[in-house]
């Protein structure tokens, strides 16, 4: 018995000696990464959110610029609303994630672009708001679920798509090559669309693909998903570009504050393994 002891005892202490060895050599200059971010639906924060969003930790917000809301008037826009959503993000040590999304009734019968025409307005929409803001870290989202028909009217288009996503890409890159574009925001990783994403070319000139990983699984599903992107990504010559999960939350009709403070908290727990490197949590407030 007293032998039995002997060994167990010597059992443990190799393991011990092995383990601080490990240590002694792990590299832990890596940082980890700080991708937390919320979606908003404000230009003007409301007196205290700012503050809130500091505290808590968001070192993102992701943000639609409406076509229509900065062209109102054919051939002029407005930015009065964004200059003071920007200034307060960047007050706030936030970067901004503008969406640059929708459609404007001067063209194509409001309808998402499909002719040369629309697809044009788009793109000179697209390059002056980036003029404006240039050289401030922003990330710049082109459009917002493609491929879904509420938000690509009148129904989904991915060849349609894909010409509009070209055509701004490569305006913007030829003007402002240090400018971050992404894209293309699909709702769910929905796997077909991308695939024809990445057979347009567009894969090679985003500096990211953003993805929504929304759906009633919990959260570790989205191991699988995000496995089978890169995948697909490696497949068409691009396998370290970054995924962002670039809005991603649980309904408040099917879950509790309690739940859903416990898929957050999972939710990010899976991009962090995953090499996410933002997570935008859909939604600050309950909205649209």
């Amino acid at each position: 018995m007293r032998k039995s002891y002997i060994l167990l005892f010597e059992f443990f202490w190799l393991i011990a000696l092995i383990e601080a060895e490990i240590i002694k050599n792990a590299n832990f200059s890596r940082e980890i990464p700080q991708p937390l971010g919320v979606n908003v639906h404000f230009t003007v924060a409301p007196a205290g959110e700012m503050e809130m969003l500091q505290n808590m930790g968001v070192k993102h917000m992701r943000m639609d610029t409406f076509w229509s809301n900065i062209e109102y008037t054919k051939g002029q826009y407005d930015f009065s609303q964004y200059d003071i959503f920007i200034a307060n993000c960047l007050k706030y040590g936030v970067v901004p994630y503008m969406i640059i999304d929708y459609v404007n009734s001067f063209y194509d019968q409001g309808l998402a672009p499909f002719t040369d025409q629309g697809r044009d307005a788009f793109m000179n929409f697209a390059v002056a708001i980036v003029t404006r803001y240039k050289g401030k870290g922003i990330i710049w989202e082109i459009y917002n679920e493609p491929n879904l028909d509420q938000f690509w009217l009148p129904k989904k288009n991915v060849t349609n798509y894909c010409k509009l996503a070209n055509k701004v890409v490569d305006a913007i890159k030829t003007r402002y090559p240090g400018e971050i574009v992404v894209g293309p925001a699909t709702s769910g990783v929905d796997m077909n669309f991308l695939e024809e994403v990445f057979k347009s070319g567009l894969l090679h000139k985003l500096d990211a693909i953003s993805v929504h990983p929304y759906g009633s699984d919990p959260p570790e599903e989205a191991i699988h998903k995000y496995d089978d992107l890169r995948l697909l990504m490696k497949q068409y010559g691009e396998p370290d570009k970054d995924i962002l999960s670039g809005e991603w939350g649980f309904h408040t009709a099917q879950h509790t504050e309690k739940e859903q403070a416990q898929l957050i908290g999972r939710q990010w727990a899976v991009n962090a393994m995953k090499d996410i490197p933002i997570s935008i949590w859909y939604d600050w407030h309950d909205g649209m």
